[in-house]
């Protein structure tokens, strides 16, 4: 009735299985995955990398700031705005597109300049107004 055969004194309860013999695995060495060595450089690397980072350049912080400028000191705004402006060109001349800001800087020179070309233009109108009247 006992499934079991008779243990010796001092052995484990449930009697234990003989292990069963299992060959050694083989495993394969750890292998290095396989990234491709970059090849030399272009020659003209350095150009390229200028133009890159000249490509993800922003004036529209510059812009803003000449916003500042020209909302407390007028001419030093104006200046900021022409030197931003020549400094955003050259980036596009070296990029072949207009970078971020662009824009921004186009329209706060005009936006700047328009009153001050309005009131040049009413000036001149009203002196040769009242120079053709005093004929």
């Amino acid at each position: 009735m006992n499934q079991y055969p008779p243990q010796q004194p001092g052995q484990p309860w449930p009697p234990q299985q003989p292990a069963q013999y299992q060959p050694p695995v083989q495993y394969q060495p750890y292998q290095q995955p396989y990234y491709p060595q970059p090849g030399p450089l272009p020659p003209n690397w350095l150009e390229i990398e200028r133009t890159r980072a000249a490509a993800a350049k922003s004036y529209t912080n510059k812009a803003m700031f000449t916003l500042l400028l020209y909302i407390f000191l007028w001419v030093p705004g104006l200046i900021a705005n022409l030197l931003y402006l020549r400094e955003a060109y050259q980036t596009r001349k070296l990029t072949g597109t207009s970078p971020d800001g662009w824009g921004c800087l186009w329209t706060l020179l005009i936006v700047a300049l328009s009153p001050t070309l309005l009131l040049c233009l009413w000036l001149l109108l009203t002196a040769l107004g009242a120079g053709a009247a005093g004929h």
